[in-house]
């Protein structure tokens, strides 16, 4: 038997306690974090940092629970980011083996589905951060450019105090939200699952990826000292204007009376 998994990346972040007043899917478990919900056959895994994942899921049921999520005025993404993979059932397997388009297991165990969804959800997540990152490095190389030659970049200092916190938001939204480096309860529980979640982190390579994460996080923030330091110099150019231009007025005030006496 087969069970395909698509898990869709659809916002900043989702309001699991309004999940549940959009969908008419029954309850299965919730927690401030994660809610899953069944449908006949159908199971939908919520995650609070934005990702859902849909087990044995037709199209046309896909299209209606993003219908009533819109319905319930969830903002979505406009281009959802997507991944699927597969669970397979095989009496022949020993244990079980993952490969970059399914996991095969002898037997399917309790807690074995949750974990592969978990995993893809973290995976679609950690794409959109990637390619926001990506967007950032491009924009700092064109600003970097223009440093380079003409000396000034064309920011203002409350651009970049913002970009500074956006960066330090995305930080603490990988690391907490996300919880990329955190092992799901049901691994505590079982070396089997728990062998499962590390075999399938390394085939989604999520520790590289964020480490890699990292090293852009990085990157900008070396960038945010650079542009900080060349604002700095630029509003002490203009102080120092400011203070000539003030001399000179005072200068020719003196002077202007020493004439009118």
């Amino acid at each position: 038997m087969v069970h395909r998994l698509k898990a869709i990346y659809i916002a900043k972040e989702l309001p699991i306690s309004r999940l549940k007043k959009a969908l008419d899917f029954s309850e299965v478990s919730l927690t401030r974090e994660t809610a899953v919900y069944r449908l006949d056959g159908t199971v939908l895994y919520a995650y609070s940092f934005g990702s859902i994942v849909l087990v044995d899921c037709p199209a046309d049921r896909e299209d209606e629970v993003f219908a009533k999520l819109a319905a319930a005025g969830m903002t979505m993404k406009e281009k959802p980011i997507t991944e699927e993979y597969s669970v397979l059932e095989d009496p022949k397997a020993r244990g079980f083996s993952v490969s970059s388009s399914c996991v095969a297991v002898r037997k399917l165990e309790p807690g074995m589905i949750k974990v592969v969804a978990r995993v893809l959800a973290q995976s679609v997540a950690l794409e959109s951060y990637e390619d926001e990152f990506d967007r950032i490095e491009k924009r700092f190389t064109g600003l970097n450019i223009d440093l380079g030659n003409r000396g000034v970049i064309g920011l203002s200092s409350r651009e970049v105090m913002r970009m500074i916190a956006r960066n330090n938001m995305v930080v603490d939204e990988i690391v907490s939200g996300i919880g990329v480096l955190d092992k799901p309860e049901s691994a505590w529980d079982s070396q089997l699952i728990d062998a499962l979640h590390d075999r399938l982190s390394d085939e989604f390579e999520l520790q590289e990826r964020f480490q890699n994460l990292q090293s852009k996080m990085d990157f900008v923030q070396e960038n945010y000292k650079v542009f900080l330091e060349s604002l700095r110099n630029r509003y002490d150019v203009k102080l120092e204007w400011i203070i000539i231009i003030l001399i000179a007025v005072e200068i020719i005030l003196f002077i202007y009376d020493l004439f009118h006496m």
